[in-house]
């Protein structure tokens, strides 16, 4: 009988105890639910290169920014030139604390270290909505090796890189010679998503040339809004006070959306007021509906092709003149998408009703015994026409679609008709070896219409 008792007394103790342990569990997982930030913000500055001047200023700027703490983690991941370690730091308002250093350097695996980056913000400062900032030089998504690493590596770097070397990319380090390639960048953004749970809410570059058509598609499917410069960036970068106020302000009503707006809207005020430049950029991108000019250019690339089917010389006159006259950035090669298709609109005449109505008799005239003569230029020009009207539509369509997937721009006096976003288009028809790696050469047909449509 007492063993009976002690047996019923032992699994009552049991269950209580197991109830109790739930309980705790319970009220652990509640308060980490209660302590969840609204927004936590990783700003990785890659400055060992020579941006390395103004990467404390940037940081500095940032806790003179941040008002309250309550609801938000601002944090950076600092790589500094001579320099063996990989510096973590929680902003604070008004300075900054030691958030967990490592002893080792960054820029030897970019995209497995900006992966390691965004899971110790994860882990350490777990939030709602979370956004990244690429703190760096930037080439847009043409090779580096060209262009951008010559004039940054000393050429001790750039002549060893190997040929897997030369891709495209941002965060270049001058130490190790590398940079994270934009197949890099979506590699990292694809385990960035697994590490979420869904896609990345923002991701800002504070890097030259990065707003384009291809470095968006890139991130398709990762990441939800991008905020980039089709321009180059001014050293002094980003003001991140102008936009990291409001957020700690209000940090819980604050949507993605109003966050790369107010990015947006503060670099604007900034260089047009502050520190004054007359060739600034900076859009704000909805990555989700990229493929809304994804598939416009697909459809322009098949209009293009009807109408040269008809008059080859006409055509290819009308696009090389569109295109030399559209807006151009620092790398030439990269073009506004909007201007070169206001640019055709200008070259092209509209349809008129008129041609309508002869096309419809021609249809309705018998058909005469073979052979059949050649059309004459009269019904040729016709059928041009009809064709340019049919791409005059897709273009307007597409200057609408530009319009619904540049959230917001800004633009200084150089580039005041410059609506957002880039395309890669070098006049001389070379394309780069590397070009036809990016996801969107892979899915559609621009390489080989830049390769028709050159001066």
């Amino acid at each position: 009988m007492k063993i009976n008792n002690f047996l019923c007394k032992l699994s009552i103790a049991i269950c209580l105890f197991g109830q109790i342990s739930a309980a705790k569990l319970e009220t652990t997982k509640a308060t980490i639910a209660s302590t969840k930030a609204s927004w936590t913000m990783l700003v990785y500055i890659v400055a060992d290169n020579s941006l390395a001047p103004y990467a404390l200023y940037n940081i500095n700027d940032m806790s003179a920014g941040l008002a309250s703490s309550n609801g938000i983690n601002i944090l950076v991941q600092w790589d500094k030139p001579n320099d063996n370690k990989t510096w973590r730091y929680k902003i604070t308002p008004g300075g900054k604390i030691d958030a967990g250093t490592l002893s080792t350097e960054m820029g030897y695996t970019p995209s497995t270290e900006l992966v390691n980056s965004m899971q110790w913000a994860v882990k350490n400062y777990p939030a709602n909505n979370y956004a990244l900032v690429l703190w760096n030089h930037g080439s847009g998504i043409e090779d580096f090796y060209r262009g951008v690493t010559k004039n940054i590596l000393p050429q001790s770097k750039w002549l060893n890189l190997t040929p897997s070397s030369l891709e495209r990319g941002i965060l270049y380090d001058d130490t190790q010679g590398t940079c994270l390639t934009n197949q890099g960048l979506t590699s990292a953004l694809t385990q960035i998503k697994q590490l979420l749970g869904k896609n990345l809410d923002l991701i800002a570059t504070d890097a030259c040339l990065m707003a384009m058509v291809e470095v968006t598609y890139q991130m398709k499917g990762l990441v939800n809004t991008f905020v980039g410069s089709q321009q180059t960036i001014p050293g002094n970068g980003y003001p991140y006070s102008k936009f990291i106020k409001p957020l700690s302000l209000n940090p819980a009503v604050t949507t993605t959306l109003q966050l790369a707006q107010s990015m947006v809207s503060s670099y604007k005020t900034y260089y047009t007021y502050q520190e004054p430049i007359s060739d600034f950029t900076l859009s704000a991108i909805d990555v989700t509906s990229i493929d809304l000019i994804k598939q416009n250019i697909d459809q322009f690339i098949v209009a293009v092709a009807a109408c040269s089917k008809i008059d080859a010389a006409k055509t290819k006159s009308i696009i090389t003149a569109a295109r030399k006259a559209s807006i151009s950035f620092e790398m030439p090669e990269y073009i506004d998408l909007y201007s070169f298709y206001a640019n055709i609109l200008n070259q092209t005449k509209k349809s008129s009703p008129k041609s309508a109505l002869i096309l419809e008799k021609l249809n309705k005239v018998k058909p005469r015994p073979k052979p059949r003569p050649k059309p004459t230029t009269a019904v040729t020009n016709v059928y041009y026409q009809n064709a340019i009207t049919a791409l005059n539509a897709i273009i307007q369509a597409g200057l609408t679609k530009i319009g619904q997937v540049v959230l917001k721009k800004a633009a200084g006096s150089v580039y005041a008709g410059a609506q957002g976003i880039s395309i890669y288009y070098p006049n001389s028809g070379y394309i780069d070896p590397s070009y036809k790696k990016t996801i969107f050469a892979q899915n559609t047909a621009w390489t080989q219409f830049i390769q028709i449509y050159h001066s």
